[in-house]
């Protein structure tokens, strides 16, 4: 019910912002248009068009957090973090196999994600896929591991997505 929701949700969103952006961005491409109803006409093209453009954008991969009770943040084309209620977090790579699932702390450091799961550390190199499972913590901290740093799952989702949200994609 809660995907049901956020899915129309997103849908109102894209409704608004595409008619926001066709209203700023008409004056600039319809600038050299004589009547006010090839105006009127060719504005509600672009904003179809930016409707259409936007909600596939929405729901591609690079985009896409998720809907309901589902979150996904993608780290690179090979991996992506996946949760379900924000409580856990499974590695996932790009064929959609868990390397790591009950993840509860994470960070992510340029190329590097960090965490902690079942008691034990994990490093995950996400540029060539190598990773160091059933750390205990000094040999977590000795690898450049900062305990401080790590997050929660729902924290971790919101600090990735914040970004891309304000620019209102």
């Amino acid at each position: 019910m809660f995907t049901l929701f956020h899915f129309i949700f997103e849908f109102i969103r894209i409704c608004f912002l595409s008619a926001i952006y066709g209203y700023i961005l008409s004056p600039i491409v319809l600038n050299n248009k004589n009547t006010d109803k090839v105006k009127s006409n060719h504005r509600t093209a672009l904003i179809g068009m930016l409707f259409i453009s936007l909600f596939l954008w929405r729901f591609s991969y690079w985009r896409d957090n998720g809907l309901g009770d589902f979150g996904r943040v993608p780290l690179n084309s090979k991996f992506e973090i996946t949760m379900i209620d924000f409580n856990k977090a499974c590695l996932v790579n790009s064929e959609g196999v868990p390397l790591l699932c009950g993840i509860e702390t994470l960070y992510l450091n340029d190329t590097t994600l960090y965490g902690y799961n079942n008691q034990t550390y994990f490093i995950c190199n996400i540029k060539n896929g190598l990773l160091k499972r059933n750390l205990s913590k000094e040999q977590f901290i000795s690898s450049l591991g900062k305990n401080e740093a790590l997050t929660n799952v729902d924290q971790f989702h919101d600090d990735y997505w914040s970004n891309y949200l304000l620019l209102f994609l």
